[in-house]
């Protein structure tokens, strides 16, 4: 039994739950006296009601059943659960309030490596190439300005984070410091500064080499320049000053610590563009996307648990793939956002990406292994073939809409009463028609075709915070042009 549950001694006797209502499902009337995920198939719905997930026009079981048979439809969301469109029990009168959503915080983590100067096939007015930099400034301040998003808390911090003191050149390892090693030596295949060839791989033929300059291009010291170019003379030469080869910084700490600290858009919108608009993009930066996930995700957990009545979100946007601090692999990755859904509060990751036609597939990849990872299915990627500024906001709002849609809070009960959580019903209302969804106990009960709802913590072990739909209830929400959402309070859960 739950924790705070109070059982009702006969029925017609008032019962205290959240409010005060008229009296409780009759014996025999509910599939079970609490809220859980095993199903019955010997006893009716509350009132003899259909059994409902998914929207549609029925599909729902007959008295009784507890099956999933019924009058066709797309899904078994019971368009009148008591024939009423009121409480799952004619003996029971439940109060009925309007779903109130769950807050939405979003914690960003936004790319400012080299490569968001690139440009995109996007033009200005003046006939200029937009930058990617520049196309995610104009989808953000959009975001910002628009009243819809005034209500949504919002922080941001930015990646790569540089270290402290790293100087502009280096004649040896010991100039660099922490920023170590001094770039004269790369691998010969892949490119990336080492030390010896166990930094390169394998490959017997990606091995660590002096690095020079030929001219304009980069060489193996030793190899004649005409290898680089015909008209070239001379060997390839080391030069006498090169670049720190590890400049960013790779602990997840930083990334955690907020440059704008989340709040609600209408009071920190001024504040958050700012920030954006002072950010320069440093040529040849790298991109340190593991540090900077778990970081994120770190300040998001943190600030969960400060605000336990909202649900807060990771927002990685990213231009490109690791290329700096471990991890680097895509499946590292997902498992990194993984540990971030699967936590106390857990965390859902969102990426956006913004790739240029040969690196789409696996910008693609990466952010949609931490999206899926991070319970949000796949990862908004867009080409900067597109108009970038106008996919971006799209994402946001689509991650803004797709959160308000489907957690809910649950009632307060009164000073004086305490909370049933066995008590409680959430009826879709599409037009005329009610229906009341299924209690499916734990996110993983979730059925792909009936859908249901569950609260975001198990009220057996710990008080719950909020009420949340199933996927496809939620798609279900977001599809309906003229619905509503009500909390009924007072009888006994509908369960799966």
């Amino acid at each position: 039994m739950f924790r705070s549950a109070i059982r009702c001694a006969t029925a017609g006797v008032a019962v205290v739950a959240y409010l005060n209502s008229a009296g409780c499902a009759a014996e025999g009337k509910s599939n079970a006296s609490a809220p859980s995920a095993s199903a019955g198939t010997g006893a009716d719905t509350a009132g003899g009601a259909d059994t409902v997930g998914a929207a549609g026009d029925g599909g729902a079981s007959d008295n009784g059943s507890g099956g999933t048979g019924g009058n066709g439809g797309t899904g078994n969301l019971n368009p009148s659960p008591n024939g009423d469109g009121g409480a799952p029990d004619d003996s029971c009168a439940a109060h009925l309030s309007k779903a109130e959503v769950v807050p939405l915080d979003m914690y960003v983590l936004l790319d400012v490596s080299g490569s968001m100067s690139a440009a995109t096939s996007t033009f200005d007015r003046h006939g200029v190439p937009i930058s990617k930099w520049t196309a995610v400034k104009t989808a953000l301040r959009s975001f910002l300005e628009d009243d819809s998003s005034a209500e949504v808390g919002v922080g941001i911090q930015y990646f790569p984070i540089a270290k402290a003191n790293v100087p502009s050149s280096c004649a040896s390892d010991m100039d660099c410091g922490a920023a170590a090693p001094c770039g004269f030596r790369f691998c010969s295949s892949g490119g990336q500064a080492c030390v010896s060839n166990a930094d390169c791989g394998t490959s017997v033929f990606n091995t660590c080499v002096l690095a020079g300059k030929c001219g304009t291009f980069d060489c193996v010291v030793g190899d004649p320049c005409n290898l680089y170019d015909a008209a070239l003379t001379g060997s390839c030469a080391k030069p006498e000053l090169s670049t720190c080869q590890h400049t960013v910084r790779c602990d997840a700490a930083s990334y955690a610590a907020p440059a704008r600290v989340i709040a609600p858009v209408a009071t920190a919108g001024a504040g958050l563009l700012a920030s954006i608009e002072a950010q320069i993009i440093v040529p040849d930066a790298p991109t340190p996307t593991g540090p900077a996930l778990s970081g994120a995700i770190a300040q998001a957990r943190t600030w969960a648990e400060q605000h336990p009545n909202h649900r807060v979100v990771a927002v990685l946007a990213t231009d490109g793939v690791p290329t700096e601090c471990s991890p680097l692999d895509a499946p590292d990755l997902g498992r990194l956002a993984a540990a971030g859904l699967a936590g106390k509060p857990s965390i859902s990751t969102f990426t956006i990406g913004v790739f240029s036609g040969d690196a789409f597939a696996k910008g693609q990849y990466v952010l949609n292994t931490i999206a899926e990872g991070g319970g949000t299915e796949r990862a908004f990627v867009i080409n900067t073939s597109h108009d970038v500024a106008n996919e971006f906001r799209a994402a946001l709002d689509s991650i803004r809409s797709t959160q308000l849609a489907c957690e809910f809070t649950i009632p307060e009960p009164d000073a004086d009463e305490r909370a049933d959580y066995s008590l409680v019903n959430v009826n879709f209302k599409n037009g005329k028609k009610t229906s009341t969804l299924l209690y499916v106990g734990d996110p993983a009960e979730c059925d792909p075709l009936t859908g249901g709802w569950y609260y975001d913590r198990d009220p057996e072990i710990e008080d719950p915070t909020r009420i949340v739909v199933c996927p496809t209830t939620c798609a279900t929400f977001e599809s309906a042009s003229s619905a509503s959402v009500e909390i009924a309070v007072g009888c006994k859960t509908i369960v799966k």
